[in-house]
């Protein structure tokens, strides 16, 4: 009866420690990313403490079996569990994830606590068995299992400090060496802290991850048809308790909801190739976000968004509009005027794609392994600075890699296609002729206009590239899911590009977790030269109210120039889409870089306006 007692006792001061480490985080005094600073302390501080500090124990037979037992055991349970996971992943179509699960289980910090309390220190070193026969299998067959294809890296292996601490924890007590006591007492202090520890972190953990409705919206149910096939089963698989539902009602879409991602192309992919078609006849660049085809993209975008915007503060006032929509330069001053971008924040996710590369080139993982200093506007910018996280700034070696092999492509599968290919070849002539700072790959399109004219087919653009590759992968993913009666998932790789951006920017404002990203702000005098109002693309801290944008200071005169020609164009094509007027827009194609005169400007901008009827404002 005592032991029961002792024992609720013990899960009870635990499981308070959980409850105190998720209203940390509600209430706001810790972010969930602060979680990873405990975590390094836990896996390597704490754990390797307990297990060589269990080894600081008298040497006896007794004790010498009851650790053959306990491995034994330890390694028995772990067969059976391999087992069972093999047996189920079949019928439940378990993922690596979740097979790992099944398998393994957080015995160090809930067990080591518990054995400690109700038996004595002496007793840990039989638990510390069964962590050992976990470690080993989980720095073997689980980092296999989740790395998939990929070879195991032995040196990873052997080289985790846990692994390590086994090794030297194992040979202290086979040679009976005993560890002077002040430290001997330090470690164990630290060891003392795995239970709390682990508790809080998990708490943490709970406290972050707040998903609660997922709702997909679209105004053309067949698309949306298409989409939910696509990620439905998968949202039930990766978070079952998550509302998610489909529908064409914005109220039922926007109420009670905190962000709203909006991605829209108005006049969809038809509208797209008859933008990028009439440039291409006149000569001038057809380019979905770039010159003629850009200007009108982006009088159809601003009121498709504005309709959004109106739809959400409608239902969910306070909700943050993280607007993915192009062309984002103009869909950002528009929306500045409108609402002054209260609660609305325009990013692009082609800065992370080509982040992506040169963290590829560098040997590093993720896009933000990279922390760049970067100017300009969207679809218009260049890098001035990429520090590693060690605080070195790796510009001058990729400059030379790139310099020697070009640019190498991101990971998305239609990256790698014809088009691509060529944008990425491009980067490298940009850098010969520019070598100042990394260029944006859209500023081809306007450095050799000419040329990118000439290397383009008129008669099958991207548009039709996107609507041959993405576009015809996408609807066949989803017949293959219904002819399989939902067995058969989603390959999102074939299609994913960089939405994952989109939530990386939304987790830094919803837990203030100021992560630094690009994004599209009112310049403010973040580069004194240009215009206070300008939307520029800079980095920024996102926080719980917003991006603070980081002071850029003046930049030179080539850039400069370019900068406020192409920034005028697109404050021009706005003043025509808010005034209809005739002239405002003639004047917005004339200025663009992309556009060799004025003659040439009008004979597109007429063409534009009738191919536009119905989605333009009248002009006059």
């Amino acid at each position: 009866m005592q032991i029961s007692i002792l024992l609720a006792q013990q899960i009870a001061q635990l499981f308070l420690i959980l409850i105190m480490g998720y209203a940390v985080v509600k209430a706001g005094l810790l972010k969930a990313s602060d979680s990873k600073v405990l975590s390094v302390v836990m896996v390597y501080l704490v754990t390797p403490c307990v297990i060589i500090n269990a080894f600081q124990i008298n040497d006896t037979p007794e004790i010498r079996k009851g650790l053959l037992y306990s491995m034994a055991i330890a390694a028995a349970i772990h067969v059976v569990l391999l087992g069972i996971s093999a047996l189920l992943s079949r019928p439940l179509k378990l993922d690596a994830v979740e097979q790992v699960n099944v398998i393994y289980s957080n015995a160090a910090a809930l067990v080591i606590p518990l054995v400690r309390a109700l038996l004595g220190d002496e007793y840990v070193i039989y638990s510390c068995a069964f962590i050992i026969v976990q470690l080993i299998l989980l720095w073997t067959h689980a980092s296999s299992l989740l790395q998939g294809d990929r070879a195991l890296d032995w040196k990873k292996v052997f080289s985790n400090i846990n692994m390590i601490a086994i090794a030297a924890g194992a040979l202290l007590y086979w040679f009976r060496v005993a560890l002077p006591a002040p430290l001997q007492n330090t470690m164990s202090t630290m060891g003392d802290m795995i239970g709390p520890m682990g508790m809080l972190l998990a708490g943490m953990a709970i406290a972050s991850s707040p998903l609660k409705k997922l709702v997909l919206y679209d105004i053309d149910p067949d698309r949306l048809e298409l989409v939910d096939t696509l990620c439905g089963s998968l949202i039930a698989k990766l978070d079952p308790e998550c509302v998610y539902f489909t529908t064409t009602d914005p109220e039922k879409a926007y109420t009670d909801i905190d962000f709203a991602f909006a991605q829209i192309r108005q006049g969809g992919m038809e509208m797209r190739e008859k933008d990028e078609k009439i440039s291409l006849e006149f000569g001038v660049v057809g380019q979905e976000t770039c010159g003629p085809g850009g200007m009108a993209y982006g009088l159809r975008s601003i009121p498709g968004v504005f309709q959004v915007i109106d739809d959400v503060r409608k239902y969910a006032p306070e909700a943050w509009i993280i607007n993915y929509s192009n062309p984002a330069a103009i869909v950002a001053e528009a929306t500045r005027r409108k609402y002054n971008n209260y609660k609305i924040l325009n990013i692009c996710d082609m800065p992370v794609a080509i982040m992506l590369s040169f963290a590829k080139m560098l040997g590093l993982e993720k896009y933000n392994d990279v922390d760049p200093v970067y100017f300009g506007l969207n679809h218009f910018g260049w890098w001035t600075h990429l520090y590693d996280k060690s605080g070195v700034d790796r510009m001058p070696e990729l400059k030379e890699k790139i310099m020697k092999f070009g640019l190498a492509a991101s990971h998305d599968k239609h990256h790698s296609d014809p088009s691509w290919r060529h944008t990425w070849e491009n980067f490298k002539e940009i850098l010969t002729d520019f070598p100042e700072y990394l260029p944006n790959t859209y500023l081809q399109y306007y450095l050799y206009a000419k040329e990118s004219a000439e290397d383009m087919d008129p008669n099958y653009t991207r548009a039709n590239m996107v609507m041959d590759g993405r576009e015809k992968d996408m609807i066949e993913q989803a017949k293959l899911i219904r002819e399989s009666g939902g067995k058969k998932e989603a390959n999102l790789n074939l299609f994913n590009a960089f939405g994952d951006f989109i939530v990386d920017v939304a987790c830094s404002i919803a837990y203030n977790n100021a992560d630094r990203y690009l994004v599209i702000v009112e310049n403010k005098g973040c580069i004194p030269q240009m215009p206070y109002d300008a939307m520029v693309e800079v980095p920024c801290y996102l926080r719980k109210w917003g991006p603070e944008p980081v002071t850029i200071g003046n930049i030179p005169q080539f850039q400069l120039g370019m900068m406020m020609q192409q920034v005028s164009s697109e404050k021009l094509i706005v003043d025509a889409y808010f005034e209809h007027s005739y002239q405002k827009a003639l004047e917005a194609f004339t200025m663009n870089k992309t556009v060799p005169s004025a003659k040439v400007a009008r004979k597109i901008l007429d063409k534009m306006i009738e191919a536009n009827k119905g989605y333009w404002p009248e002009l006059h």
